[in-house]
């Protein structure tokens, strides 16, 4: 069987803000982050009508800094990313994947391939720890079985390798 699934696409902002959230929450920093997010809001509760009003304001900073301004520095960090993003070409086949980028162009085999990851809504396929392509869910096809179908695919050729 000559299976080939090609995707013309350039990632948005939010493919990459949610990157950086799960990047961020996956790891030991985003653990750190919720707990010193409920460890602000238990000491602001607790001390909260003791306080001067200058550290009632560090302390309603501190417990929003995590939820709220974090995600918004990692999206202006993702907006600007996706500005520069060029539209790609990835072209997936039994001997590995074509990579078309503007004037640029790469083969790869499957070999060269270290890991595939799936997240609830895209595929990161890992060249290395580092260096990886961002497939959406939107582009792979919003259909379920179209996604399940190509990650099997991936899997196969891949021999998805994990960390």
């Amino acid at each position: 069987m000559n299976e080939e699934y090609i995707f013309n696409y350039k990632n948005t902002t939010w493919d990459f803000w949610l990157l950086m959230i799960y990047n961020t929450y996956e790891s030991l920093l985003g653990i750190c982050n919720i707990v010193f997010t409920f460890a602000m809001v238990i000491v602001a509760i607790r001390f909260w009508n003791t306080t001067p009003d200058v550290v009632q304001t560090l302390l309603a900073v501190a417990c929003v800094f995590f939820p709220i301004i974090q995600p918004i520095l990692l999206y202006l960090k993702a907006k600007s990313i996706a500005e520069n993003a060029p539209k790609i070409s990835l072209i997936f086949h039994e001997d590995g994947i074509r990579i078309k980028s503007k004037n640029e162009r790469a083969d790869l085999t499957w070999d060269q391939m270290e890991c595939v990851k799936r997240r609830p809504n895209m595929l990161i396929l890992f060249l290395t720890k580092t260096n990886a392509f961002m497939l959406p869910n939107r582009v792979i096809g919003k259909e379920r079985r179209g996604n399940q179908e190509f990650y099997h695919f991936i899997s196969e050729k891949s021999k998805n390798r994990a960390w």
